[in-house]
């Protein structure tokens, strides 16, 4: 939790160092292909990249979670139908050890054990 909550301070530092870095860059970025041009600031392109970046990198989780989630679901149900038929089993196994207490029984001093036939 300590972790997570410190790599998230030193993560908004860095994006307040690179911005104001980013903002005091002078410059500006022309692109012209096939007819189509754009013209802006240096530091106004380099963030439209990031966020587009960032965009790209969400889609592509957005989309490995979709893809995963029946998977992960199919599992969670099987662990859970499995740790259901461990305890029947469990409670099988009681069942009859129960069962073969009750027919020990004691008689002169020796014990006799009834088998089913």
């Amino acid at each position: 939790m300590i972790l997570r909550l410190l790599k998230l301070i030193i993560f908004l530092f860095l994006i307040g160092v690179i911005s104001t870095f980013i903002s005091y860059t002078e410059g500006r970025t022309k692109i012209d292909w096939l007819g189509w041009g754009i013209d802006l600031e240096t530091s106004h392109f380099i963030m439209i990249l990031i966020l587009v970046s960032f965009c790209f990198i969400f889609i592509d989780r957005l989309w490995r979670f979709m893809i995963s989630f029946p998977k992960s679901a199919l599992l969670r149900r099987d662990e859970k139908n499995r740790e259901k038929e461990e305890r029947e089993v469990d409670v099988v196994k009681e069942r009859q050890i129960t069962k073969a207490k009750q027919k020990t029984t004691t008689s002169g001093g020796r014990r006799t054990i009834k088998r089913e036939s």
